[in-house]
């Protein structure tokens, strides 16, 4: 609550005196970090997320913002080092895809390859980012797209978009099935199945479909 309204002081207040009665909670030094790399003061974040770090060495996220960290202070093998520790957690997704980066910089493109594709396997949206990412140009043709956009996704009619469908194919003698964007397009309210104004609402209330 405090970080969302940028009360650090207070932040900080907490989880100190939290400190007090759990000193070995690798969470609140965690979350300190956060509290101080929201602030900018990045010297104090990674104290805390070392700490972090030292109390529970499987809590990867602690290793990815180390990374990060030492990004911004140009310690490319202090980054590869923490990126690595960090697979396997949470941001695997975000930590295959800096190493990707990193490796391009260290010209390994193998490397670089291998954990861009891991990138695009854990999260899609990398396929994107290395395809407009300058500095991926050297290995973003060995990139594989995402399955899901090989394929397209078979769409599954809800009971809800059928009878939508039903409805306005019986108003207004549409023969084409329509999806439920479209179906707001002809003035349907879809989450409370209201008309708005221009609409036959006295046949609609005929035919009222239950939202549930």
């Amino acid at each position: 609550m405090f970080l969302d309204q940028e009360k650090f002081s207070e932040a900080i207040d907490l989880y100190m005196n939290a400190l007090k009665i759990h000193p070995d909670k690798y969470e609140i030094y965690y979350n300190l970090g956060i509290v101080y790399s929201r602030m900018n003061d990045f010297d104090l974040a990674k104290e805390y997320y070392q700490k972090a770090a030292e109390l529970n060495h499987d809590f990867t996220n602690s290793h990815y913002r180390l990374g990060q960290i030492a990004l911004l202070y140009r310690d490319v093998d202090g980054a590869e080092e923490n990126f690595l520790n960090s697979l396997g957690g949470e941001t695997e997704a975000e930590a295959s895809f800096e190493l990707a980066k990193i490796y391009v910089m260290k010209n390994k493109p193998e490397k670089a390859k291998m954990f861009a594709n891991q990138a695009v396997d854990l999260d899609s949206k990398y396929y994107n980012i290395v395809q407009e990412e300058p500095l991926m140009y050297p290995v973003k043709e060995d990139v594989v797209p995402p399955k899901e956009d090989m394929a397209p996704k078979e769409h599954i009619v809800s009971h809800k978009e059928k009878m939508v469908n039903e409805y306005l194919q019986d108003t207004y003698n549409i023969t084409k099935k329509i999806d439920l964007k479209a179906a707001a397009k002809e003035g349907i309210n879809i989450n409370e199945f209201k008309w708005e104004k221009g609409h036959d609402k006295k046949r609609y209330e005929k035919q009222r479909i239950d939202p549930n």
